[in-house]
């Protein structure tokens, strides 16, 4: 039910309009994305960790 109202209100203000932008055709956009090694993952957490603390 939330999911439903969620989704409602953001094909209404968002979609539709990136809809008209891409030709109004539009009824899926695929993403992708490559899988990251754990170290890489792992110094962005810490780098971002680091720089909230630093922002407080």
């Amino acid at each position: 039910m939330v999911a439903s109202f969620f989704y409602s209100n953001a094909d209404k203000w968002i979609l539709t309009k990136l809809k008209m932008i891409l030709g109004g055709r539009l009824r899926f956009l695929p993403a992708a994305g490559a899988h990251l090694d754990d170290k890489v993952l792992v110094s962005f957490w810490l780098s971002v960790s680091i720089s909230n603390m630093v922002m407080v």
